[in-house]
């Protein structure tokens, strides 16, 4: 018999008030089921080990209270997440719209790979009420936001195992793809952007937006040390100069195009020289603080520049324009 993995995840359950997060936690842990509400005061967890794909999960769950009261503790307990489940109220539709705001919420307070499942609650009171929504239509919105769409009822326990399941399979999922970037690989002068990205990549996926400062800071420290010795080497401390010798350290196959004036500095389709194209726009943004800190320093301290940039999650090119700023 095949050995297993065991694995150590923190999951959290979030979503609007009253949508069932204790219940279906009750369900999941104990097989139990209570009839009465009570909102949670805050968080409260549980464990609990689940077998998955011939591989084990150990599991911390956090039941996140869904009141806005109770948002400033919640921010706390978002760190070191390793999933969600993202629950709403199938017998209420104002439920679903609040659970659009969580999706931000979650994104914002981890990082925007993080795996969720939505999850539908209530279904056994969907006979009685009608759908509000459609399911179809869930399910499409799921899929664009990068996760899975599953119906459950804590009161029957219908399809809780199995949301906890899909979580677990995409959480280790994710994990394996951190933990193939080789431990051993050799940071050559072709190859030590390629491995700088890699590693950027795997302190994001890890952290997250509270790695983003940490990101920008180092990569602010490196483009002005680039743009010291550019500015030590050119006598001539022009945008032109400083454009033309930043475009030749790059490959050409990288840019779509260059427009170069005594003023402005366009550099039009810029494809990420990390291979970080199609992450998160805050990842790219930090990202290009380098670039930005090498003109800053390298045209030359009595000279500012305007710094116009253009970059989309999804995008796997930005345009940026450096424009000299006029003077008063």
């Amino acid at each position: 018999m095949a050995k297993k993995d065991i694995w150590a995840f923190k999951v959290i359950l979030i979503g609007p008030a009253a949508c069932g997060k204790t219940s279906i936690l009750s369900r999941f842990v104990h097989n139990k089921f209570t009839e009465s509400y009570e909102y949670t005061m805050g968080v409260d967890y549980l464990s609990k080990e689940v077998e998955f794909s011939n591989n084990l999960a150990r599991l911390t769950i956090y039941d996140i209270g869904g009141q806005e009261r109770f948002r400033f503790l919640r921010n706390t307990f978002y760190k070191g997440a390793n999933g969600a489940l993202l629950i709403f109220d199938l017998s209420r539709a104002q439920s679903y719209e609040e659970m659009k705001d969580w999706i931000y919420e979650l994104k914002q307070l981890t990082h925007e790979n993080i795996p969720f499942v939505l999850v539908g609650n209530k279904l056994d009171l969907v006979e009685d009420v009608g759908r509000f929504i459609d399911k179809v239509d869930i399910k499409k919105f799921a899929k664009a936001e990068g996760s899975i769409y599953i119906e459950t009822s804590a009161k029957t326990g219908e399809n809780i195992e199995g949301a906890f399941i899909e979580l677990c399979l995409r959480m280790a999922k994710l994990k394996e793809t951190i933990d193939e970037i080789p431990e051993d690989l050799e940071v050559l002068p072709n190859n030590a952007i390629e491995a700088q990205g890699l590693l950027i990549k795997e302190v994001y996926n890890r952290f997250g937006k509270e790695a983003l400062p940490i990101i920008s800071k180092v990569l602010r420290q490196q483009g002005r040390a680039i743009g010291l010795k550019v500015k030590n080497k050119l006598a001539d401390h022009s945008l032109t100069s400083v454009a033309e010798t930043f475009i030749s350290n790059w490959d050409p196959t990288m840019i779509e195009a260059v427009e170069i004036s005594d003023n402005t500095f366009h550099i039009k389709g810029f494809g990420c020289p990390f291979g970080l194209e199609n992450t998160s726009r805050e990842l790219c943004e930090a990202v290009m603080e380098i670039d930005h800190e090498y003109f800053r320093t390298a045209v030359s301290d009595k000279i500012e520049l305007a710094i116009e940039k253009s970059v989309a999650a999804g995008d796997s090119c930005c345009d940026t324009i450096y424009r000299l700023k006029e003077k008063e």
